[in-house]
């Protein structure tokens, strides 16, 4: 008989069991069967058991706040930071990627201390679901190897990376004209780093993710 989804779904979560991965266990009682209703409830379960484990990087953020802080803000908490803490959570449970968590626990952070998200973090939020974490390595390693405008590249990837960032104005145009590429096809990236630039880079920088 030919398998299903819901047959390849239990051999691979079997797989991971044995291995011990974290967030397997949520999933081994629930994709053995091979009704649709079942496989979507176990994604459901791997989706909260991997938010139990994201919901402790907001914990440590919040941790390292004063309790002054932490009071004013909750007490005082309105309509539009509510709706913000509700996306910060919201994302952090549904992105892909575990990166997107940190930083959105990182912008719950500055939340709280200021009361309010400033321009380039309402961006940020705004916009994070469309950026992978290839995209954050891209400009991480941008700010901190070739932090001079112009940049040449030969690698497409990285190009369509940092244009998004400049989309979003997280790094800013200089204003230098170039013409086409070279014979290499190196394509020159027009960029220049503001304000904005070195608080996300010190923000990822926080987060540990790229000092494995």
């Amino acid at each position: 008989m030919d398998k299903n989804l819901g047959d390849y779904a239990a051999e691979v979560v079997e797989i991971v069991a044995k291995k011990g991965y974290p967030l397997a266990k949520a999933l081994v009682c629930t994709l053995y069967k091979s009704k649709t209703d079942l496989l979507l409830y176990g994604i459901d379960k791997f989706t909260n058991e991997r938010f139990k484990i994201r919901i402790k990087y907001f914990a440590h953020e919040e941790k390292e706040l004063s309790e002054e802080k932490k009071k004013y803000f909750y007490e005082k908490i309105n309509e539009r930071n509510m709706s913000i803490l509700v996306d910060l959570l919201e994302k952090a449970r549904i992105s892909t990627y575990d990166l997107h968590a940190k930083i959105l626990a990182k912008l719950y952070s500055n939340l709280i201390q200021n009361d309010k998200l400033n321009y380039y973090e309402h961006a940020l939020l705004a916009n994070i679901s469309s950026l992978s974490d290839l995209d954050f390595t891209y400009f991480y390693n941008l700010i901190k190897n070739k932090p001079n405008s112009p940049l040449i590249t030969q690698d497409d990837c990285e190009y369509i990376a940092i244009n998004k960032f400049i989309q979003i104005g997280i790094l800013s145009r200089s204003g230098i004209t170039h013409f086409g590429a070279d014979n290499g096809k190196k394509v020159p990236i027009d960029f220049e780093i503001n304000n904005f630039s070195k608080a996300l880079f010190n923000m990822l920088k926080s987060t540990g993710f790229f000092e494995k």
